[in-house]
């Protein structure tokens, strides 16, 4: 897993924050906040052209680890 704390010192602006891989696949995640809710254009852009490519690439929030989204589909991965 790789974990990208500031996406502009990494590969640009809008890189969503884990990349993660396993045997079961790849998924690239953006982690939303309540405190910054909201995507920015550039990690729209991202998480777009990674869709287009096939990636599965989607957005993490608390209800997703509150309600063991995120559980399931790091287990998915494995």
């Amino acid at each position: 897993m790789h974990y990208c704390g500031f996406s502009p010192a990494c590969e640009g602006p809008g890189l969503p924050d884990l990349l993660i891989a396993g045997p079961g696949g790849q998924a690239w995640r953006e982690v939303k906040s309540a405190a910054a809710p909201q995507l920015r254009p550039d990690q729209k852009a991202w998480l777009r052209m990674l869709r287009a490519g096939g990636a599965d690439a989607r957005v993490w929030d608390q209800e997703d680890f509150d309600s063991g989204r995120v559980a399931e589909e790091l287990d998915s991965l494995k």
